[in-house]
């Protein structure tokens, strides 16, 4: 049994950026974890096909029984349909809807069309920016 206090890394619950230093329970079935390079959002495949839209969850990457979204830029998916749980994430100040709207159109643009029916211009885009800019430099 481990001393009170301290950290056990080998029982630390196994995650798509390896094993987390920390794990904040936001719900039964969601979770946001740490680990020592990354983290982010995972979402119980049960929970996700209730709480997520299909196009929801082709954006999560699959790991064991879960659907993650890394914290950089995925978070951002789950966190549009249930902005519930921005509130409960370790975020200093939780993100808008405006700038969680700013993340997705870009980074996963595809993703905002398909669910809002709005959409994203190349321009307004960055990954979409990037994409048109790597086709025209090709075999350069």
């Amino acid at each position: 049994m481990p001393k009170p206090g301290y950290f056990d890394y080998q029982r630390a619950m196994p995650t798509l950026w390896g094993k987390a230093d920390y794990v904040t329970h936001l719900e039964r079935g969601v979770v946001w974890v740490g680990t020592p390079s990354h983290g982010g959002l995972m979402v119980g495949k049960a929970v996700a096909r209730k709480r997520l839209s299909p196009e929801a969850q082709e954006v999560g990457e699959l790991c064991g029984s879960w659907l993650c979204y890394e914290e950089d830029c995925a978070y951002a998916v789950p966190l549009y349909e249930n902005p519930q749980w921005a509130l409960m994430c370790q975020f200093v100040v939780p993100p808008t809807v405006a700038q969680l709207e700013d993340v997705l159109k870009n980074w996963h643009p595809d993703y905002y069309e398909r669910h809002t029916g709005r959409h994203v211009p190349d321009g307004e885009s960055y990954i979409r920016r990037s994409n048109v800019l790597y086709t025209h430099t090709e075999g350069v």
